[in-house]
């Protein structure tokens, strides 16, 4: 009973947050932002990436989806989709792999393919438990990447889309990414909270 009245609690919130939260969206951000999404747009940059792993571009699904990326430099891609379709929700999980160990020859060998893929359901209280992380974090508002610099660093890529337009970026789709963030920034526990949806 208490985790349905929170979920009743959690949705009226979200809606109306959406609807009447101020925008303290930096002006310079917001440009910088829609430049680089331009950027990555027209010249194809995310899609030869997507187009590698088999996942498809946010727009192109017609309905909210939000996908979250580990991409190692050495080219091993962890992907969680997670996704509504009407009243049902899922997360697709795929697990990309650059090379292998073979124990024979004592040498890595290269595959450069999916080496795990799966979809499960997830509970409307997960998915809203996502959607109140992302508010929380400020998603749709984050500037794209910071100036951290790390030397064979780990990528952490957040993608969003919705059928309804941000109020502060008037844009329905929204990419963010960080470097090996630290364990304990709210970055980094979403990943953990949307990781641990596949393992149950």
């Amino acid at each position: 009973m208490i985790k349905i009245f929170r979920l009743i609690i959690l949705i009226f919130l979200l809606s109306n947050c959406q609807q009447k939260k101020e925008c303290n969206l930096d002006v310079n951000v917001r440009k910088s932002n829609d430049s680089i999404l331009s950027k990555i747009k027209k010249e194809g940059i995310l899609k030869k990436t997507l187009n590698k792993i088999n996942e498809p571009e946010l727009e192109t699904l017609k309905r909210e989806t939000y996908r979250f990326m580990i991409m190692s430099s050495f080219g091993d891609y962890q992907i969680y989709r997670v996704t509504k379709n009407e009243n049902n929700y899922d997360i697709t999980y795929k697990n990309y792999t650059k090379y292998v160990y073979d124990p024979v020859t004592n040498e890595e060998k290269i595959i450069d393919s999916l080496s795990k893929e799966s979809i499960q359901k997830i509970s409307e209280n997960d998915w809203f438990e996502i959607k109140e992380k992302l508010y929380e974090l400020n998603f749709w508002e984050l500037p794209i990447h910071t100036n951290e610099r790390y030397l064979d660093g780990v990528a952490y890529v957040i993608e969003g889309f919705n059928l309804e337009k941000n109020v502060c970026t008037e844009r329905n789709y929204h990419a963010t990414s960080r470097i090996s963030p630290s364990d304990s920034t709210d970055y980094s526990l979403l990943f953990k909270k949307v990781i641990k949806l596949t393992e149950k």
